[in-house]
Order: structure tokens, then sequence, then C-alpha cells
């Protein structure tokens, strides 16, 4: 597999980031495609991208860290999953592994103990 991906911020004024793919080893690449949120991390597997994601809108919908899935065929978003939920005690998120096809979110809870959680697409 030689699919390459750049993610970069353009310095703008709104929350979101921008990626471009090569599937060619870098020697061309697809057009910029713009997704709202601010990138913490991304991990990528076989089959699909996984984004660690904050909100620039902490008032909506997604107020606080969430993550959203983008299948490798197509890359457009089709799961998204709130981290906020008060059992996974991920109250700072910071990095995402890959492990084979499972994905992992680590971080720390509200006291700074480690915590991990298993990312899915389905909640």
């Amino acid at each position: 597999d030689r699919t390459a991906l750049v993610f970069y911020d353009e310095g703008g004024r709104e929350a979101t980031f921008s990626f471009r793919q090569s599937d060619d080893g870098g020697r061309s690449w697809a057009k910029r495609r713009q997704v709202p949120g601010v990138l913490l991390g991304a991990a990528l597997t076989r089959d699909r991208l996984v984004a660690l994601l904050q909100s620039g809108d902490e008032e909506g919908d997604r107020a606080g860290p969430f993550y959203s899935i983008y299948p490798r065929t197509t890359f457009e978003r089709t799961w998204s999953g709130d981290l906020a939920d008060p059992e996974l005690g991920l109250a700072h998120p910071r990095q995402l592994v890959a492990l084979g096809e499972v994905v992992y979110v680590f971080g720390t809870d509200k006291e700074g103990a480690l915590r991990v959680a298993r990312l899915s697409d389905d909640g």
C-alpha cells in the first residue's frame, strides 16, 4: 500500500483542518478535503482512518473531544463518537494508537491517572 496522507491547519479563524491523499507514494495528490474540528491525532489501519478531534464550538453539539471514522475507500466520515461519557473517565484524551485493526485512545482522567479506551464504529 503506497497511500500517503498529509494533515495540515490552514491557519484561518475557523476550527477546521485539511488533508490531502496520495495513492502513489506522494507523486501526485488529490484535491484537499476540509474537515470541521481541530485535529488532535489520527491513526490509520488497513481499512480506515480514525481521527481524534476537538470541537471549535464549545457550546455546540460536539462540545469537547470526539472521534470520527473514515473508510479508506472514500475518506467520507461514517461515524462520530463522543468521548465525554463519564464512565470512560477520559477527561483529557491525548493519543490514538492502532494495534492491528483496533484503535485505542490514551489519555488521563481528571486526577491525572492514565485511561485507555477502545474505539469502535458503534460507540
